[in-house]
């Protein structure tokens, strides 16, 4: 009988950037003992307090339960991902609660669960991932939805600070990890496409260079993930590095052929 293995070449890397004075960005890439490959891209809330703790509290939490996981005792990935989150978000709220900070530390944070048959994805806030499949009509997609303000609230949150849309399009996150006693975790599940390119970053690199810049890089035939992961966060940087930047980049493979 064939057993099915994971083929996945995976890499990361995170930036200061050009314009702040410490990095509030963390990410993990975690091999399970089951072959699977859990990774996971946080970013402390600018202007927050302590968005660097939090951000670090969020991947050593995730990659403490990964070391543990197990289907039996864990659940399913996307079981596994709400429970570590629900629990981090918990942790993280009541120490602000505790240390009565006037500017609560949070967080966003989006993972990607690789197995040879599914990718389970969750996302908390505005970081994202992206799915890069060049024998698709439309190669470039974005698989998280933004936590960010309708266009009617928008209008509302405009009148009422007297800000521009564009500005606090920006700036006001609906859902994080840490500001609020609940949080809204979002899962996505996808069929792994051998081949394909999977991206998680920081709104330092989406917030930044527009997609189609991202979509011509991951275009690039004849560079490996670690040379991808570089020319993303360099495009990142060229664009003026104004924010932190965080990039994961994962190309996938099925092998079927082992006994």
């Amino acid at each position: 009988m064939k057993k099915t293995i994971l083929d996945i070449d995976i890499a990361g890397e995170t930036n200061i950037g050009l314009h702040r004075s410490r990095n509030e960005d963390s990410f993990i890439i975690c091999h399970l003992e089951n072959g699977a490959v859990l990774a996971c891209a946080a970013d402390g809330i600018g202007s927050h307090s302590d968005g660097k703790i939090a951000s670090s509290i969020c991947c050593r939490d995730l990659l403490n339960a990964a070391m543990q996981y197990s289907p039996e005792k864990s659940g399913n990935p996307g079981q596994f991902l709400r429970t570590v989150f629900t629990s981090i978000n918990e942790k993280l709220f009541e120490r602000n609660y505790r240390e009565i900070r006037p500017r609560p530390m949070g967080c966003t944070a989006v993972s990607a669960f690789f197995e040879p048959d599914l990718i389970t994805v969750s996302n908390v806030g505005d970081s994202r991932c992206y799915e890069y499949y060049p024998d698709r009509e439309e190669p470039f997609r974005q698989i998280t939805i933004d936590h960010r303000p309708d266009e009617e609230l928008l209008d509302k949150l405009s009148e009422r600070c007297n800000q521009d849309k564009k500005t606090l399009r920006s700036r006001v996150l609906l859902h994080s990890l840490g500001t609020r006693h609940h949080a809204t975790i979002d899962i996505f599940h996808l069929k792994p496409l051998p081949g394909a390119i999977y991206l998680l970053c920081s709104d330092g690199l989406c917030g930044r260079v527009p997609d189609e810049n991202i979509a011509a890089i991951l275009a690039e035939k004849d560079l490996g993930v670690r040379e991808l992961t570089s020319r993303l966060m360099r495009e990142a940087l060229l664009f003026g590095g104004r924010d932190n930047i965080t990039v994961v980049t994962a190309r996938y493979g099925v092998d079927n052929g082992i006994a």
